[in-house]
């Protein structure tokens, strides 16, 4: 881990009162969101998407970099249609995004 992330850690841990590796772990998805899923991290920010269900996308999409995820949206694939089978946005459901 580079210290950049680990000092994100350590302030996450100080601030909120979690583990190391909650802090890790949320450093990692804020980093993600923000530099691979920005759809997302705006979907949570204006309410349209849950940090549980935005945990599930960043983890579902985990395997793509910034460059891949863009050219899914690219290609027409809004974030509704990147969140995995089962899984639905916050307000919604599943038949909503059909």
């Amino acid at each position: 881990m580079d210290l950049a992330r680990s000092t994100t850690a350590g302030e996450l841990m100080g601030a909120l009162g979690i583990t190391r590796g909650a802090a890790q772990g949320l450093a990692e998805l804020v980093r993600r969101l923000t530099l691979v899923l920005p759809d997302a991290l705006a979907a949570l920010a204006a309410g349209r998407l849950d940090l549980p269900r935005a945990r599930v996308l960043a983890e579902a999409t985990e395997l793509l970099d910034a460059a891949a995820a863009r050219r899914r949206r690219d290609r027409g694939r809004p974030l509704g249609r990147a969140v995995p089978a089962g899984v639905a946005l916050a307000g919604r459901t599943r038949r909503d995004h059909r």
